[in-house]
């Protein structure tokens, strides 16, 4: 997969799973230890993100990295 499709798919399964559970973009950034910049920069595809950052996030939305990247089909929720 080329780079911009790994971006795409981590770009809106992030707001898929941040609407899912109901949270501003604020709030997610509150729970993974982002600013909320970041998530929007994370979310309009603006900018790439490091494997830390990816990380902080599957954490924080409870899924895998993984499934941000579009390599499982299921979500590993942990709520």
């Amino acid at each position: 997969m080329e780079q911009e499709n790994w971006k795409e798919m981590i770009r809106l399964r992030v707001i898929e799973r941040r609407q899912e559970l109901g949270w501003s973009q604020t709030q997610l950034a509150e729970v993974c230890g982002l600013t909320q910049a970041s998530v929007s920069h994370l979310e309009s595809g603006k900018h790439s993100l490091s494997a830390e950052t990816l990380r902080k996030v599957a954490l924080g939305l409870g899924v895998s990295t993984d499934w941000l990247l579009g390599m499982e089909d299921e979500e590993k929720k942990d709520t």
